[in-house]
């Protein structure tokens, strides 16, 4: 088997594995570059640059949670989060048009707007 059907193979399997998929991937390739242990140094080099990242964030917000601009920061971060999670379910193309009869279609095609 050729490498590109070995990736494409790969990459089916791992698509239809849920989780992250970016880091499967990863894995997939140190994998196939280096066996066991490029899959792992490979996945250990994706994800702790963002492990490092939470841990200080969450260090500083626990230190700094009193402060009126931290709360209105993490304010808009949960208000940024429910907007990405209602961009990637309720996608304008993706809203049946059928379907506008329901008033919660209704109501996320306006938040969208708005957005």
């Amino acid at each position: 088997m050729g490498e590109g059907k070995r990736f494409s193979a790969g990459d089916g399997a791992l698509s239809a594995d849920p989780g992250a998929t970016m880091v499967q991937m990863v894995t997939y390739i140190g994998y196939r570059l280096r066996g066991f242990w490029g899959a792992l140094l490979s996945s250990i080099a994706f994800v702790l640059p963002a492990f490092v990242a939470l841990v200080i964030l969450s260090a500083l917000y626990f230190k700094m949670q009193t402060l009126p601009f931290i709360q209105v920061l993490f304010k808009v971060f949960g208000t940024i989060v429910i907007a990405l999670v209602l961009n990637a379910r309720y996608l304008p193309w993706q809203v049946d048009p059928q379907g506008l009869e329901n008033h919660i279609n209704i109501g996320v095609i306006v938040c969208r707007l708005l957005l």
